[in-house]
C-alpha cells in the first residue's frame, strides 16, 4: 500500500498521469518511480544546459548591461543632472566600443603581414580612399595606411 501511494503521488506530481498502462506490482511501480525521478533529473539537466548556453551566448554584452544598470542606480541616488547622465552613457557606449576595437586589433596581430594588409584594406580602404589628399597617391599607400589604423 505504501509504494502504491509513492507511485500516486511521483505520477500525480510529475503531471504524467495514470495512462493506459498501469504498473500492478510492487516492482514495477518502484521501477515507474524510479522511471519517472530519473527522467525528471535528465529534464532538469537539459533544460539547465539550454538555459544556461542561452545566458552566455553573449557574455560581454550582459556585463556592458549590468554596468549600465549600476551607471543608472548610481546616478539615480547621486541625483546626477540629465546632461551628466547622458555624457557618462555616452562614455561607456565609447568604451565598450573601444575595447572591441582592442580585441580586434589583437586577433590583427595574430595574422601575417599580406593577410592583416588585406584585411585593413577591405575594412579601412574605402574610408582612405574617400580623403582627396589620397586620390592621385601610389595605389599601395591607401592599404599601407588602413594597415596603420587598423594596429592603433
Amino acid at each position: 500500500l505504501y509504494i502504491a501511494s509513492v507511485y500516486w503521488a511521483v505520477a500525480t506530481l510529475s503531471t504524467l498521469g495514470y495512462g493506459d498502462v498501469v504498473p500492478e506490482t510492487n516492482a514495477e511501480r518502484l521501477y515507474s518511480v524510479a522511471a519517472t525521478f530519473m527522467g525528471g533529473a535528465v529534464y532538469a539537466y537539459l533544460l539547465g544546459s539550454v538555459c544556461s548556453v542561452i545566458t552566455n551566448v553573449d557574455e560581454s554584452s550582459n556585463m556592458f548591461y549590468r554596468q549600465m544598470d549600476e551607471l543608472n542606480r548610481f546616478m539615480r541616488e547621486k541625483g546626477l543632472t540629465q546632461d551628466l547622465r547622458i555624457k557618462l552613457r555616452d562614455y561607456f557606449r565609447f568604451r565598450r566600443n573601444s575595447r572591441a576595437m582592442v580585441e580586434w586589433s589583437n586577433v590583427m596581430h595574430l595574422m601575417s603581414d599580406s593577410l592583416r594588409l588585406d584585411v585593413a584594406e577591405e575594412v579601412f580602404g574605402r574610408w582612405v580612399h574617400a580623403m582627396p589628399i589620397f586620390r592621385d597617391c601610389p595605389k599601395r599607400l591607401p592599404g599601407l595606411l588602413s594597415a596603420h589604423l587598423s594596429s592603433l
